[in-house]
């Protein structure tokens, strides 16, 4: 039966943001950065892990409106969506590239 197939799949949360061709994942660390955050009610968080730790740019993510998350590069004042999603856990990576 699909529905306790489903109930016996691990499931985890994924962190995404979207560029200008789809949703991307962040790396295992800033996506766990962002749940620490996440569970912790914590609203604005400056990214530090992956391509975030090598850019010359400040990264930070607003989590102050439920559902109304954004990422934001504050030299440039660019804002990207953020969102969380429960996932398959182990299911794909993320695909790196594209930041603004």
């Amino acid at each position: 039966e699909v529905s306790s197939f489903l109930l016996s799949v691990p499931m985890a949360h994924s962190w995404e943001w979207r560029d200008n061709s789809g949703w991307v994942r962040y790396d295992a660390k800033t996506a766990s950065q962002l749940e620490n955050a996440y569970t912790t009610n914590t609203t604005n968080i400056r990214l530090k892990h992956g391509f975030f730790a090598s850019s010359a740019a400040i990264y930070h993510v607003d989590m102050s409106t439920p559902g109304k998350w954004y990422q934001i590069n504050l030299t440039t004042k660019y804002t990207r969506p953020v969102r969380r999603r429960l996932v398959a856990a182990g299911g794909g990576g993320y695909r790196g590239g594209g930041y603004r």
